[in-house]
């Protein structure tokens, strides 16, 4: 495995920052969710904070909240050890905590409801991007830092109108820069 490497890479210019290195980290994909906590577990050596966005933050609460993530056996064992290390470390473990969610995501017209992570999903529903709460937040977390890595996707790519966190994210940056 080159998660180690994939990391590490970022050892050379971590020496030379003068300031806070964040990762941004989601997936839309459920398989990949191992293999990007593997890859969480070795960046918190070099990070100052992380953001949980997606899938990512999604099932990382509720293998930290619950121990019934029957699928994710692997995942229920690698979080303790990350949220350990994290605390060790002192880096900051900042996630989703609220997201747009609708009935159909292939619909441009239905109007998505802002839920809140830690409240279950309503019947039917599906999360698609980050909400405004977790916009901020993020939007806090980018300009407090100096380098920052995007590991994955921050929400749903699939859908255009789906995309208000992400698109919100990266209009604030572009401000933030002007």
């Amino acid at each position: 495995l080159g998660l180690k490497k994939q990391i590490y890479d970022y050892v050379d210019i971590r020496r030379q920052l003068d300031g806070a290195f964040l990762l941004i980290m989601g997936t839309e994909v459920l398989n990949e969710i191992f293999r990007n906590l593997l890859l969480l577990y070795h960046a918190l050596d070099i990070v100052d904070n992380v953001f949980l966005c997606g899938n990512m933050a999604a099932v990382f609460q509720s293998a930290a909240a619950s121990s019934n993530v029957k699928e994710f056996r692997d995942v229920q064992m690698v979080i303790p050890r990350i949220l350990h290390k994290a605390r060790l470390k002192k880096v900051t473990l900042g996630q989703v905590t609220d997201s747009y969610a609708t009935k159909d995501p292939s619909n441009p017209d239905e109007e998505p409801r802002t839920v809140h992570m830690e409240s279950s999903l309503p019947r039917g529903y599906t999360r698609c991007d980050m909400g405004p709460v977790s916009l901020t937040n993020l939007t806090s977390a980018i300009r407090a830092s100096r380098l920052i890595v995007l590991c994955g996707t921050t929400g749903s790519v699939q859908y255009e109108h789906h995309q208000r966190g992400t698109k919100g994210r990266l209009a604030s940056s572009e401000r933030d820069q002007r």
